[in-house]
């Protein structure tokens, strides 16, 4: 959602009602991986904690990669994390990592907002599902595309936008 805002961070944090911001860049290129995440702690508007990361893409590792990130991030602004909270922190949603990077183009499609994009989305979410069954958010945002595509920018009618939608948020 703020990808592109002209917000500042503050002005983000207060939306958003938070006290901390992970602002990050992430650039794959072919098989290598560039990344660089910095913490901001709102209050002061300081820079707390940097992680900079250059290596070869292992797409099997994303999630891995983003456990030890929230982790790193918890430990550092000494949050409490219930055994629940880090349960959820290092569940990997799928093992199909060609599923998984379906699900994050049509989410990217979906970001951009405008009606071409939300189109092209729905064939990524539905390959994504082929290639796991199991795995839930292809299902949500499927389901989500075609509530925004009808109900937001009518390229469906509503009750047509529902009846496409209605089946993904079922399964």
């Amino acid at each position: 959602t703020y990808k592109n805002s002209e917000l500042s961070i503050p002005e983000i944090a207060k939306e958003l009602n938070v006290a901390y911001i992970l602002e990050g860049k992430f650039k794959l290129s072919g098989d290598k991986v560039m990344s660089n995440l910095n913490l901001i702690d709102i209050s002061s508007n300081e820079y707390l904690w940097s992680l900079e990361y250059n290596g070869k893409w292992q797409s099997d590792e994303i999630f891995e990669m983003q456990a030890a990130v929230a982790e790193n991030v918890a430990q550092y602004i000494e949050a409490n994390v219930t055994a629940d909270e880090e349960d959820k922190i290092k569940l990997v949603p799928t093992e199909n990592s060609e599923a998984y990077m379906l699900y994050l183009e049509g989410f990217y499609q979906i970001a951009v907002l405008d009606n071409p994009r939300l189109i092209e989305a729905i064939p990524l979410f539905e390959k994504a599902i082929q290639l796991d069954s199991t795995f839930t958010e292809p299902y949500l945002a499927l389901g989500d595309n075609y509530l925004m595509a009808g109900l937001v920018w009518g390229i469906f009618n509503e009750q047509e936008a529902w009846h496409r939608a209605k089946p993904y948020f079922e399964k």
